[in-house]
């Protein structure tokens, strides 16, 4: 996970988030969120403008670095895709945008949405989209619905504590 919201610059804003993960992991056995401790890198903190811009650089940055993710998906209320602000990288967000409200935070539906843009670019990329357990076996579907629920769940109590 990459934090780019405005909170990456709050460390007890990070650590509300945090904290929110762990709470949804306890009470949802298997939860995938309630296993991260820590983001593994966010945007810049000293530079904020648009975020797009900010994304994108930080994209950019990886990709130069030979550690370009597999597969990636920003879930965001602000706009990444229209605008004359986004109209020179639009190609590159094309497919990986789910638009939220911060009135309303993340739905089941764009949770949904999130997970099968993931899974369409694992596809795409030739990576299994099927994540094995500590057992050996394949998660599926079951797998995607609860990584669904997490989402929808902890990100919509974060963004309502905003």
């Amino acid at each position: 996970l990459v934090l780019s919201s405005t909170w990456r610059a709050q460390p007890a804003f990070v650590a509300d988030i945090l904290d929110e993960f762990r709470r949804f992991g306890a009470a949802n056995d298997g939860s995938p969120l309630g296993a991260v401790t820590a983001f593994v890198d966010a945007t810049s903190t000293e530079h904020f403008g648009a975020r797009q811009h900010e994304i994108a650089s930080w994209l950019e940055r990886r990709r130069a670095q030979g550690q370009a993710p597999a597969a990636w998906v920003c879930l965001d209320d602000e706009e990444l895709l229209d605008g004359e602000e986004c109209a020179e990288r639009r190609a590159m967000f094309e497919g990986h945008v789910v638009q939220t409200r911060s009135d309303v935070g993340l739905t089941a539906e764009q949770a949904a949405r999130a997970v099968a843009l993931l899974r369409a670019q694992l596809a795409g990329s030739g990576s299994t989209s099927k994540r094995r357990r500590g057992d050996g076996e394949e998660e599926g579907e079951e797998y995607d619905e609860n990584v669904t629920q997490g989402l929808q769940t902890r990100l919509s109590a974060v963004s309502r504590t905003v």
